[in-house]
Order: structure tokens, then C-alpha cells, then sequence
């Protein structure tokens, strides 16, 4: 990820692109391994932006859940409030987002604060969002890493599938 970021930011800085550090992170995260893909995408960022990009503006072009809908969503998960997870879902597609992409979000958060939970501390691959994992690393109720990885990996699966039938009865309710 760091060859990655490194060749991001030496492009931003060929071109005049003013790109901060954890947009630079989130790109190179967002391009697995791809420094075509991630070149690609800071060329539509720009399009979307222009050569002042912000860390929202790449979130934004990347199609990544709302941060607060994550947490809303993993607070209502880890006090057990199905409702409060549904509602989530269904603010996350009012917002016009894909429902399945925010359960890959959610089960990415899920899996990164276990990892924050289990070191104590947020390792750099993670710092795109600092705060919030700092929030849950020092939060008394949130699942710890040896009993919860088996259940948010379950859990992402069911959350998956309910996703899944939520945008399909939203969508037969639009065609009538």
C-alpha cells in the first residue's frame, strides 16, 4: 500500500494536486494492489474535485459508507438492536448508496476495530479514520477480538443477505 501511496503522491505532486495524507491512504487502500486503478481514480477524483482534493471528495468517488452510519450501525450490532441496524441500512440507501457496498464497509470497520482492539493501538494501514478507531479501542462494551471474530464474520454474511432483500423490496416498491 505505501508503493502505492508513495507513487499517488508523486503524481498529485507532478500535477499540481493538493491531496491530503489520509485521501493519499484511502485511494491506495481502494486500489488493492493496482497502481493503474489508483491512478485511475485520482484522475476521476480530479474530475470530480478539481486540485483541491479532500478526504470526502475521495470517500465520495470510492462509493465508501458514511462513517456514522458505521458506527451507528456497529453500536446497534454490539447492543443487540436489530432496529437500530435496520435503520441504518435504510438511511445508508436513502442517501442513494448500495446497500450490499455498505455491507463491505461495515464488515471491513467491524474486522479493522477488532484489530485495533486486539494491538491497542491503530496501526498505520488503518489510519484513514483515526478517530473513531481510537473511540473504539478505549470503549468498555465493544466485542473483543477472540470471542466476536467468528461472529462478525457470521454476522457480516447475515447483514449481507438482509441487505441484499432490503434493496430488493425497495426496488419492486419503486416499479409500481
Amino acid at each position: 500500500m505505501e508503493q502505492i501511496a508513495s507513487v499517488v503522491r508523486r503524481a498529485a505532486a507532478a500535477e499540481a494536486i493538493e491531496i491530503p495524507a489520509p485521501a493519499v491512504a484511502a485511494l491506495a487502500r481502494s486500489a488493492t494492489g493496482s497502481f493503474r486503478d489508483a491512478l485511475g481514480t485520482l484522475e476521476q477524483i480530479v474530475t470530480y474535485s478539481g486540485a483541491n482534493i479532500a478526504l470526502d471528495d475521495v470517500l465520495a468517488v470510492l462509493g465508501v459508507a458514511d462513517a456514522r452510519l458505521l458506527e451507528i450501525t456497529i453500536d446497534a450490532v454490539c447492543s443487540s438492536d436489530a432496529a437500530g441496524a435496520l435503520k441504518a441500512l435504510e438511511e445508508c440507501v436513502e442517501q442513494g448508496r448500495d446497500a450490499a457496498s455498505f455491507a463491505s464497509d461495515l464488515e471491513l470497520r467491524a474486522r479493522e476495530l477488532l484489530i485495533v482492539q486486539t494491538l491497542r493501538e491503530v496501526p498505520a494501514e488503518l489510519s484513514l479514520t483515526p478517530r473513531p478507531m481510537q473511540r473504539w479501542r478505549r470503549r468498555p462494551s465493544a466485542p473483543t477480538a477472540p470471542r466476536s471474530s467468528g461472529c462478525w464474520n457470521c454476522w457480516a454474511r447475515r447483514w449481507r443477505r438482509c441487505a441484499q432483500v432490503a434493496m430488493r423490496a425497495r426496488a419492486s416498491s419503486w416499479r409500481w
